[in-house]
Parts: structure tokens; sequence; C-alpha cells
């Protein structure tokens, strides 16, 4: 099956699907609007213009989203914003809503598990190159680092995964290690 396009003349991108078929990713549309918009399709169907997910109240030619993993229950995170403001993670349930930011900071949502738990990365001090990992739970957002253990000698970059258990993997550094960048494997005892 050929996944479509929402207007027939935007370049449509997939990033995730759920067991159930429903496919999230982003229609772009080139020159010279150069605009994206998120879609939520429905199981095993073709992007039709009602899988378009907005962003935030703004018109739809002034919009810059990108839908980035859908769950089980059809929830869906990913960013959103306009051309003209910094985009933020949202979580898509029939509704847009805004998942708020980590120390005042905008972050990109990667998984949802089917417990609504979010996980990310945000640009720690505004630079992508200093990622720290985030995780965001019933209204609640938080640096990843800061629930580790004191003493515990990492800095968690991007969370990339979160499974239903609430495990959750990605990159880090370790400082005592001085190997550099590694994976982690984690399973918060604490909510954020």
């Amino acid at each position: 099956m050929r996944i479509g396009q929402m207007q027939g003349i935007g370049n449509s991108i997939p990033y995730g699907i759920n067991d159930n078929g429903q496919v999230v990713g982003e229609e772009y549309f080139p020159l010279p609007s150069k605009y994206s918009t998120a879609y939520l399709t429905a199981p095993n169907q073709p992007i039709l213009p009602s899988s378009n997910l907005g962003s935030f109240g703004n018109a739809a030619n002034v919009a810059v989203s990108r839908a980035n993993v859908v769950n089980s229950a059809g929830k869906v995170v990913g960013i959103a914003g306009t051309i003209t403001s910094a985009s933020k993670a949202f979580l898509y349930d029939g509704a847009m809503s805004d998942l708020g930011t980590v120390g005042g900071m905008n972050w990109w949502p990667l998984a949802i598990n089917d417990s609504d738990v979010v996980v990310g990365a945000v640009a720690a001090n505004g630079r992508r190159q200093d990622m720290h990992a985030a995780v965001s739970y019933q209204g609640t957002t938080a640096d990843l680092t800061t629930l580790l253990p004191v003493g515990a000698n990492w800095v968690l970059q991007r969370a990339v995964a979160i499974n239903n258990c609430g495990s959750i993997v990605g990159l880090g550094n370790n400082m005592q290690s001085g190997h550099g960048y590694s994976g982690f494997l984690m399973t918060p005892t604490q909510a954020p």
C-alpha cells in the first residue's frame, strides 16, 4: 500500500507505526511555503486530509509539526510550532497538548509507551552539543540525569526508547570511565 500524501503536493516521511497499523510522520511542503505538518493515519490506511494533526492552533500554511511515534492506544508524540517560533514537544490524543519544557528549554520527544511515559532529548543551554535525556509523565517533564543516584557519574544525553515496563535505553556519557559515549539501560524508580 502506498502511504500517499494529504494534499498530493508534499513529500510524506513516515517515522513510526504501531501494532494497529497507524502510521505517523510529517508531510513536508517544499518552496515557496517550506512548512511541514504532522500526520496520523487510520489503521492500515493511506494519508487523508483528516490525518493532519495541525500545530497548536496555528494556520496550516505557517505550521511546522512532525509526529515521531505512536503508541498502541493511538497517542502520538512529536514537535510542533510555527516558522517564527521554536518547536515544542506535544502529545496528541484527539487534540495537541504541550508537553512543557525541561529547565525552560524545549525538547524533542522520541518515544512513548502504553502508560504514556514519554522520553527524548533536550538541548541543555540551548546547544545541540549539550544534549540531555528527558522524560515526561502526567504533565511533569524532567532531565533524566537528575533521576540518577548521587555519584552515578553519568550524563544521559538522549533517551531513544521506552518499553511498557518503563525501561529506558539511550545514549550517555559515563564521566568516570572516560570511554566517551555509551549506551545505557535504566528503569527509573521514581516519577519525574
